[in-house]
């Protein structure tokens, strides 16, 4: 064997190293990239569905006392904002997100979804979400923990009291 056959293999060999090389990197970046894209989209489809509740009744779901009758208005912003959380929840049931921004957003869906606007509004909207059965099972699960927590903090507030 020559020392240009052995040369050239050797290039060969490196050459597809680097190559693979290239590719996972490529591959982790553009990954990382569409996650971004995709936070920052669903981010803005949050806040746009944010601003479509009627009277500031997002910023009150957690009020019984301040939440405003039902309307048409009020049954479009809920819808639009329970799709948008099903479609993060489709992304990260799938594993097309990563584990940290599904993780940031889960806390905040989780608490919403827990609101009594959004408890009180779902039982309409459940038909609806049947076709992704795991976001509607998502959305009972929190709601009957909630409901739950609720129930215990009601039975410890009337134990004090008496």
């Amino acid at each position: 064997m020559d020392w240009l056959t052995l040369t050239t293999q050797i290039a060969t060999i490196i050459s597809v190293i680097f190559a693979a090389i290239s590719i996972r990197s490529n591959t982790y970046l553009s990954r990382k990239q569409w996650n971004v894209d995709t936070f920052n989209t669903y981010s803005e489809r949050h806040l746009a569905a944010i601003k479509a509740f009627p009277d500031n009744a997002f910023y009150n779901r957690f009020d019984e006392s301040k939440l405003p009758e039902r309307s048409p208005e009020l049954t479009f912003a809920v819808r639009n904002h329970l799709f948008v959380i099903c479609n993060v929840h489709y992304l990260a049931y799938h594993k097309y997100l990563e584990e940290s921004i599904w993780n940031a957003w889960r806390r905040d869906m989780e608490r919403t979804l827990n609101s009594p606007l959004i408890v009180r509004e779902w039982a309409d909207f459940y038909s609806e979400f049947e076709y992704f059965e795991p976001f509607a099972q998502f959305v009972e699960e929190n709601q009957s923990v909630e409901e739950n927590q609720r129930v215990e903090k009601n039975k410890t507030v009337e134990e004090s009291q008496t």
